[in-house]
């Protein structure tokens, strides 16, 4: 069926949920061949005259939401904090880590992690990351910036961003345990929520849960949780 994963202990949930993040969808320049050639390799005229990009106020690679999420959730001048940042798709400087060109907005000595990871949802390997960066700051930080800058038809004008924020010193819920199931489980997840669709505004003590989360590789995981 599955296996428990050994995690540090306490954790808990200090806040999850979603924001929208809002930008401008522009058709692409198509003097900018040279980014379309490295993108999609032996181009054709079609795939030229249908790329669009996303822009950001001020020229910005990252939305105002974004900015103000990190902003509130990190605290801080000097936040004992763990932001690891998880975006998908390329964008036209893609020489740039989108991490490094967000990081100017939000203040110093943040540890800071940044990772491509195309699913839409917070998968668990980066959660399992999370909790095992709480073995040297207090609290993480987990933004799934989901806005694709430069592509098709899956560039979009708004798209929700899921965070969460892990912490070992107190939240809401504390996670119990985490389990990865087989590969070859049967398993019917309709019934549970899923980590993405969670809020921690609304719960009862002593309440338990148990949420889907699946990793990058489609693996389902179980996380159990307990309301303090």
């Amino acid at each position: 069926m599955g296996h428990d994963i050994d995690i540090p202990k306490p954790i808990y949930i200090e806040t999850c949920g979603k924001i929208t993040s809002r930008g401008e969808v522009r058709s692409f320049d198509p003097e900018m061949h040279s980014v379309i050639e490295a993108l999609y390799p032996s181009p054709t005229t079609d795939i030229q005259g249908h790329v669009r990009e996303l822009h950001y106020s001020g020229g910005a690679q990252h939305s105002r939401e974004v900015v103000n999420l990190c902003r509130r959730l990190l605290g801080g001048p000097e936040p004992d904090v763990t932001l690891i940042y998880v975006h998908r798709g390329h964008q036209r400087q893609f020489k740039t880590p989108l991490l490094q060109l967000l990081l100017p907005s939000l203040a110093p000595g943040i540890r800071v992690h940044g990772l491509r990871v195309e699913q839409a949802k917070i998968p668990l390997d980066v959660v399992l990351f999370g909790m095992a960066s709480l073995g040297e700051r207090d609290r993480c930080l987990i933004i799934k910036d989901n806005a694709i800058r430069f592509g098709k038809e899956d560039v979009l004008a708004e798209v929700e961003i899921p965070y969460l924020v892990l912490s070992r010193a107190t939240g809401p819920w504390a996670i119990e345990n985490v389990r990865l199931l087989d590969e070859d489980s049967v398993f019917d997840a309709s019934m549970l929520d899923f980590l993405d669709d969670f809020s921690t505004e609304h719960y009862h003590c002593g309440e338990s849960l148990s949420l889907a989360s699946r990793t990058t590789n489609n693996r389902l995981g179980i996380i159990d949780i307990v309301a303090n």
